[in-house]
C-alpha cells in the first residue's frame, strides 16, 4: 500500500487510458451498479467489460517490485482521487462506486485516513447518510437476458423477491443463500457483484449503529436479504435480540439466516424464533403463511411454531396447523413432531392440537376416497402426520373407545369385498385408508398393552382372506408381520 502523506500530486502524472474508462463509468447510473454477475446477463456484461478493461491496465502495469511499480501506484491514486473527494462532496454514490472499485482491488487505501488527509470528515458524515440512503431503497436488479429459456427459473426467483407482498408460491426463496458471500442462490448461479457487497461491510464496519437502523427500516425484501446477509449469524442474533422488528421485510431474511444454520447450534434460540414467529402472526397473516410454506420442513421452525400455539392462548391453533401441508412423506414426520417439543402429555393445548391434527388428516383421506382418479398407496394414506394420530389414539381415547376403533377398522376391511365400487381405483383407495388407520391403531394397541380375544378372531378372520393378502403384496407387506405380533 502506498504512503499518500505530504505526496505532491503536481509532480505525477495522470493515467489517461484509466482517466478515460472512469468517465466511461460514470455513465452508468447507481441502480446499474446492482446488478448480478450471470451468464448472459447483458447488464453486467456493460460495466463489467469497462471493469475488466481497467484491472487489466492495472495488472499489466503493476507486475514487478520496481520503482515503476510505485510510481504506477501514485499514478492510479492521482487518477482516481478526484472521483473520490466528488462522491464526498455531492454525496455521489456512482463516484464512489468507481473509486471503491479501484481501492477494493489494487490501492487498499485507508478510507478514514484518506478522509482524513483531505479535510472531508463533514462531507464524509452527509455521504454515510446518503449511503444508508441508497442501502434501505435498494431493488432487486433485473435479469437482461435476451430469448434464453434455460435461465426461465432464475428470473422466477427474482420475480418472486419483487411480488412478495402478493405471490402466493414462494416456496422459491428457498433457494436464497444467506450466508456472508457474494452468492445470492445455493445453486452459486446468481451472485452479487463483489462491488456491492463489500460496500455494504464497508458500510457496516463504518458505522454499526446507523447500519442497524437502516437495515430495520429496509423498504423491500432485496434489500433486508443484502443487509441481514452481510451480517455474521452473532450479530444478528444479537441485533434481533436488542431490536423490536416493527418491518415484515426483515422476517423471512432473518428466519432463513438462522434456520438454514444446524439444528444443534441453533435450538437455544427458539424463544428468538418464536417471538418474530409471533410479531408476523400479528402483523400479516398472509406472511405467516408464506413462512410455514418455506420453513415447514426445518426442525427449528417447527419447534418455534409448537412452543408458539403452547405460550400464547390468543393464537388460533387451528389456523397455523391448517397452513401446514398434508404430505406422504414420511421424513416429515420428523420436522412435524418437533411442534410437539415442549409439550406435557396432560395439556389442554396438547390436546386440541391432537384433535385439529386427526380432523385434519380425516377430511384429507375423505377427499381423497372421494376422487376416484387418485390413486392412493400406504405412505399416501399414513401422511405425515401419523405420529400425531398415533397420540391422538393414545392420549384421547381410552381402552375401550381405541378397542371399538379398532374393531371397526377391521371389519371395514374384511367387508370391502361386499361393497359395490365404480372402480378398482376407489375400491384400493379405501383398502390403503382402512389398512393405514389399523397399523396406526396396532401401535395404539401394543402400547397399551391390550390383548383383546375377540379382536385377535377379527384379525385372524381377516388374515384369511386372500385378497387381503393380494393387496398387501402390492404396496407393503412386510408390514403385515408387524401386525401379526400385535394382535396374535
Amino acid at each position: 500500500m502506498i504512503n499518500i502523506k505530504n505526496i505532491d500530486l503536481d509532480e505525477i502524472k495522470l493515467n489517461k487510458d484509466l482517466d478515460y474508462l472512469f468517465h466511461e463509468l460514470l455513465k452508468f447510473s447507481t441502480k446499474e451498479w446492482s446488478y448480478f454477475e450471470f451468464p448472459f446477463n447483458n447488464q453486467s456484461l456493460r460495466i463489467g467489460s469497462i471493469l475488466d478493461k481497467i484491472d487489466k491496465i492495472i495488472y499489466e502495469n503493476n507486475k514487478s517490485e520496481s520503482i515503476y511499480n510505485e510510481e504506477f501506484q501514485l499514478s492510479v491514486y492521482k487518477t482516481i482521487l478526484p472521483f473520490f473527494k466528488y462522491s464526498m462532496n455531492y454525496t455521489d454514490i456512482g463516484s464512489f462506486l468507481i473509486f471503491f472499485h479501484v481501492n477494493l482491488h489494487f490501492l487498499k487505501l485507508d478510507i478514514a485516513e484518506l478522509v482524513k488527509i483531505h479535510n472531508l470528515n463533514e462531507q464524509f458524515k452527509d455521504f454515510s447518510k446518503s449511503l444508508a440512503d441508497f442501502f434501505k431503497s435498494l431493488n432487486v436488479p433485473t435479469l437482461d437476458i435476451k430469448n434464453n429459456r434455460s435461465f426461465e427459473f432464475y428470473i422466477k426467483i427474482i420475480k418472486t423477491i419483487n411480488t412478495y407482498e402478493t405471490e402466493s408460491d414462494t416456496s422459491l426463496l428457498r433457494l436464497i443463500n444467506m450466508d456472508e458471500t457474494t452468492y445470492f442462490t445455493i445453486n452459486s448461479k446468481l451472485v452479487f457483484t463483489n462491488e456491492l457487497f463489500s460496500l455494504i461491510l464497508f458500510f457496516k464496519n463504518l458505522d454499526f449503529d446507523l447500519f442497524v437502523k437502516t437495515m430495520m427500516e429496509s423498504t423491500n425484501l432485496f434489500s433486508s436479504i443484502l443487509f441481514i446477509k452481510s451480517c455474521t449469524i452473532e450479530e444478528l442474533l444479537m441485533i434481533l435480540q436488542n431490536n423490536t422488528i416493527n418491518n415484515e421485510f426483515i422476517v423471512f431474511p432473518s428466519l432463513k439466516k438462522i434456520l438454514d444454520k444446524e439444528y444443534d447450534k441453533m435450538s437455544k434460540n427458539r424463544n428468538l424464533v418464536k417471538n418474530i414467529l409471533s410479531h408476523a402472526y400479528k402483523q400479516d397473516s398472509e406472511l405467516f403463511k408464506k413462512l410455514i410454506q418455506i420453513f415447514d420442513r426445518n426442525m427449528l421452525f417447527n419447534e418455534s411454531i409448537g412452543l408458539l400455539i403452547k405460550e400464547d392462548v390468543e393464537i388460533d391453533m387451528a389456523f397455523i396447523i391448517n397452513q401446514f401441508e398434508i404430505s406422504y412423506f414420511s421424513q416429515e414426520n420428523d420436522y412435524r413432531r418437533k411442534l410437539l417439543e415442549n409439550y406435557n402429555r396432560d395439556e389442554d393445548r396438547y390436546f386440541e392440537l391432537l384433535k385439529i391434527c386427526f380432523v385434519n388428516r380425516r377430511e384429507h383421506l375423505d377427499n381423497l376416497l372421494n376422487n376416484d382418479k387418485t390413486c392412493i398407496f400406504l405412505n399416501y394414506a399414513l401422511t405425515n402426520l401419523s405420529n400425531f394420530i398415533l397420540l391422538y389414539y393414545l392420549d384421547c381415547m381410552d381402552k375401550t373407545k381405541l378397542l371399538t376403533e379398532i374393531n371397526k377398522t377391521l371389519k371395514s376391511i374384511k367387508y370391502l369385498n361386499s361393497e359395490w365400487f365404480e372402480s378398482i381405483t376407489s375400491y384400493r383407495n379405501k383398502f390403503y385408508v382402512h389398512y393405514s388407520n389399523l397399523l396406526i391403531l396396532s401401535c395404539a394397541y401394543h402400547y397399551n398393552d391390550i390383548h383383546d380375544n375377540k379382536t385377535s378372531e377379527l384379525f385372524k378372520e381377516l388374515i384369511l382372506d386372500k385378497t387381503f393378502e393380494k393387496m398387501l403384496y402390492e404396496s407393503d407387506y412386510t408390514s403385515l408381520s408387524t401386525i401379526k405380533k400385535v394382535f396374535l
